[in-house]
């Protein structure tokens, strides 16, 4: 995923390493056999893991040789992956969860999501912070940024964390050749509001649409979010997104009048600090009742022409 990149939630951390090679080589190659050997000694591979020794299987198969599937749904635990190719450093993936946020060592991040495209990491996780701050498996645990809404890519609502006995399931899951979604009810998360829910789709392979739809009986205020290690160029309602010579094209598709911004993503010490991300948000234009928020994402290269992303917008219960 990106540059050996996986998806993180709870006290994840971002890279690989020797646990991952225990969960996803010794086990899967006990109760499932060879084939999916090889696509975990990719991910450890370069990361200077001496003990990655033990777990190369030089006659495994790689994913696409075995025709792993592009795109997959854990309903258990409410997170579905997305992808455009396997063993392509340049693919594009996207890992989004719902979830249940009662779990030990979970994050307030129901409805997060990730995203990398050509080599790099545009939408990312800060996972855990210091086990030893005080209260940080207690009563303040849910003060600390990078375990509150906040600090996830997902709606904070009224400036307030998701409630932390909160769970949200995958509604619809779909995979075809040309596209890929998935659909989140967030409700749970959200107890101020009548109805949230969001909806992620790689469309063409390509693009990335986030989709949410909110609905209360009061006005509130939502503000969409998401963290991303990129340079940010600010356009009103569209963003450029850079690393390196690689980038991004963000778009707000609807509503009309909302504009991005950028927000610090540093918390105060001895909270650890997150040099090079930058919160890029959703401003709407005031409190609402009823609203959908539409972000499409391109990837592209320097010198490169931005693909088009010509497919109109839907309410989620239309999506097939």
């Amino acid at each position: 995923r990106g540059r050996g990149m996986r998806i993180s939630r709870r006290d994840a951390i971002k890279f690989g390493a020797l646990a991952v090679g225990v969960a996803v080589v010794g086990v899967p190659k006990r109760y499932y056999g060879e084939d999916v050997v090889r696509p975990a000694v990719i991910l450890l591979d370069g990361k200077d893991i001496a003990k990655n020794l033990i777990w190369f299987e030089p006659e495994g198969r790689g994913p696409a040789e075995t025709g792993f599937p592009l795109d997959a749904e854990y309903q258990n635990t409410g997170v579905t992956f997305m992808r455009s190719a396997w063993e392509d450093s340049d693919a594009v993936f996207v890992g989004f969860k719902g979830g249940d946020s009662r779990v030990s060592h979970s994050q307030l991040d129901l409805g997060t999501f990730v995203f990398d495209a050509l080599g790099y990491r545009w939408a990312t996780d800060l996972g855990k912070d210091d086990y030893n701050l005080p209260g940080y498996f207690g009563a303040n645990r849910w003060d600390y940024y990078r375990m509150r809404t906040e600090s996830h890519n997902t709606l904070l609502i009224n400036d307030e964390n998701q409630p932390p006995e909160a769970k949200a399931g995958i509604s619809k899951f779909v995979s075809r050749p040309d596209r890929a979604f998935a659909i989140a009810n967030l409700s749970d998360g959200y107890p101020m509001m009548s109805s949230v829910r969001r909806g992620v789709v790689l469309v063409d392979r390509t693009h990335l649409l986030v989709q949410d739809e909110v609905e209360s009986g009061e006005p509130a205020d939502v503000l969409w979010g998401m963290l991303t290690p990129g340079d940010v160029k600010l356009d009103g309602a569209s963003a450029v997104l850079t690393q390196g010579d690689t980038h991004v094209m963000a778009r707000i598709l609807e509503p009309d009048g909302a504009v991005f911004e950028t927000l610090d993503a540093n918390p105060e010490p001895p909270q650890a600090q997150n040099p090079g991300i930058t919160k890029l948000v959703v401003r709407l234009p005031g409190p609402i009742t009823s609203e959908r928020i539409a972000v499409v994402f391109t990837p592209y290269r320097s010198g490169e022409p931005v693909s088009e992303f010509s497919e109109g917008i839907k309410p989620l219960s239309a999506w097939d």
